[in-house]
């Protein structure tokens, strides 16, 4: 999901670029993320009594405001807690068949926490799917190589080891990504690697087996 600055226009097409026009990261810009939400009005109220508010799909870091260059998927909403405006979210809806929920709660058990794994802040169940709340990162990998590659160039390196060293902690705990691609590699302003999407990830209960078994 590729982020904009709406100041510095002069830098190639990416996102991580300042707004500084008067733009606030605040419940006042987020009509479009409410039009959705109340597309259906039991999910919005599952959020609301949860804690959280549909907010603008927006992030504000101590570098500025970030604005989205695209909508985010069907599937996910900028969110807030009233009592922290300025920190944005994303609730991700996650059918019950899927299995990153189970995932996402087992990585979470697990200490130390990798770094380079999404956090799962919180998670609750709605009556065909349940909810995480996810940290709100900007861009993924796909982003920058499509948008902005020359000013990602040099942080390739460690990127990689970001993605080498959350594989290595998942194989380490016998799980498996089973669907490692550029855009489930988020990447934030200060270029450093968060591993997503767990959706057909798996779990190794037995992860010793013999050659005849």
């Amino acid at each position: 999901m590729a982020y904009k600055n709406q100041v510095d226009s002069h830098v190639p097409k990416l996102k991580s670029f300042y707004t500084g026009q008067g733009m606030k990261c605040d419940a006042t810009n987020s009509d479009e993320g409410n039009g959705r939400a109340r597309d259906n009005t039991t999910e919005l109220d599952k959020l609301e009594a949860h804690g959280y508010n549909v907010g603008p799909d927006c992030i504000k870091t101590e570098d500025g405001i970030f604005e989205s260059l695209q909508k985010l998927p069907s599937n996910l909403l900028t969110v807030f807690r009233p009592s922290d405006p300025d920190t944005m979210l994303v609730v991700k809806k996650i059918r019950k068949e899927l299995n990153e929920l189970e995932i996402l709660r087992l990585i979470h058990l697990i200490q130390p926490q990798s770094e380079h794994i999404i956090t799962l802040l919180n998670s609750f169940h709605g009556q065909s799917s349940s909810w995480v709340i996810l940290p709100k990162i900007m861009n993924d990998v796909e982003d920058w190589l499509r948008y902005d590659l020359k000013r990602f160039s040099p942080h390739f390196s460690p990127v990689c080891w970001g993605l080498i060293e959350g594989l290595a902690y998942l194989h380490k705990h016998h799980m498996a990504h089973k669907d490692i691609k550029p855009e489930n590699l988020l990447v934030d302003h200060k270029f450093y690697l968060k591993i997503i999407d767990f959706d057909i990830a798996v779990h190794a209960i037995h992860p010793i087996c013999t050659l005849h078994n």
